[in-house]
């Protein structure tokens, strides 16, 4: 009897801990290539769009592999603007930035409060409020919030 009790007590445990928790969002900001240049000396070629996505997609966090997946589209994206190198070096400047015990305000997942955990899945509950928080963002091009949404999402 008192076997049933303990696995009685722990069920609520168990099916507490498989429930996404649902989130408020801090509102989306951007310092678009955060202590790096958006365009090239001349102002010819910007990634400007490239790092407003990355840092969109900081703001929503999610799992390792999604930050992985974000750092590594930030990468293509300048590659894809002919800057090969520039990409690279960008690329590893981030992934040094991890690595550093010297944190800014837009780590990933920063739009959550400080009680989340850092890395989790975003529940489709959460994706309706991220989608739904994003409509209201009107200092970025909506197009380019679309696209965000098309590659964070594509999957879900």
């Amino acid at each position: 009897m008192r076997h049933l009790l303990v696995i009685l007590a722990l069920i609520p445990s168990f099916t507490l801990a498989d429930t996404p928790q649902v989130y408020e969002l801090k509102p989306f900001e951007t310092d678009l290539c955060t202590m790096f240049s958006e365009e090239t000396r001349d102002g010819k070629i910007s990634w400007e769009d490239c790092c407003i996505k990355h840092d969109l997609a900081y703001w929503v966090g999610g799992t390792k592999d999604d930050m992985k997946r974000a750092d590594l589209e930030i990468r293509s994206c300048v590659k894809s603007k002919g800057l090969s190198k520039l990409s690279y070096m960008m690329y590893l400047g981030i992934k040094i930035g991890h690595l550093s015990p010297i944190k800014n305000k837009y780590k990933w997942g920063w739009a959550y409060p400080k009680k989340a955990k850092t890395y989790f899945p975003i529940s489709q509950q959460q994706e309706a409020i991220i989608k739904k928080q994003l409509e209201t963002v009107s200092t970025i091009d909506q197009q380019l919030i679309n696209d965000f949404i098309k590659f964070r999402f594509q999957s879900n």
